[in-house]
């Protein structure tokens, strides 16, 4: 998978710690928004962990699905309520240099896809789900703990807002 074992495992470890340092983040957050940010970013770095482990196709989903509708439900939810970011002119530079970034990537792995054939593949519900819960078991096992802490996370987020 990669040039050398020491490579791997420094991927490993800087994946590890920007998912810890974002998990600080969402906690050490004193607006809502942020900390549903930073929950978005420790669900990135989830998957970029199980990717790394191999199993990129469940990392895409885990972003699509989780951190998307999770993130999305946060920030609503929070400015429903009305407790909304405090505008900050000094972060619109950085945010939208991070934008930008985040669609070139975005389009520029859209374009690596692109180039590639498309198979179609033909398999039934049943086999798919021997497939997952067969081959794939620990990549399952990995994502389960990985929701649970989230949602872990978002309780003492949630919490934390009890006690303001």
């Amino acid at each position: 998978m990669f040039p050398s074992s020491s490579l791997y495992i420094l991927y490993l470890v800087m994946g590890a710690a920007f998912t810890l340092g974002a998990a600080i983040i969402a906690l050490a957050a004193k607006e809502d928004v942020y900390a549903a940010l930073g929950l978005g970013l420790v669900g990135v770095g989830v998957a970029a962990l199980i990717a790394l482990l191999g199993y990129g196709i469940i990392s895409v989903f885990h972003i699509l699905v989780y951190v998307g509708a999770t993130v999305t439900f946060v920030v609503f939810s929070v400015l429903l309520i009305g407790r909304g970011v405090g505008w900050e002119r000094r972060l619109l530079p950085p945010a939208l240099a991070t934008a930008a970034l985040i669609g070139v990537a975005y389009f520029a792995s859209m374009y690596v896809l692109a180039q590639k054939p498309i198979m179609p593949v033909n398999i039934g519900l049943g086999d798919l789900g021997a497939e997952i819960f067969g081959r794939h078991l620990i990549a399952v096992i990995f994502l389960a703990f990985a929701l649970a802490s989230v949602m872990i996370e978002g309780v003492l987020i949630a919490s934390k807002q009890g006690e303001e």
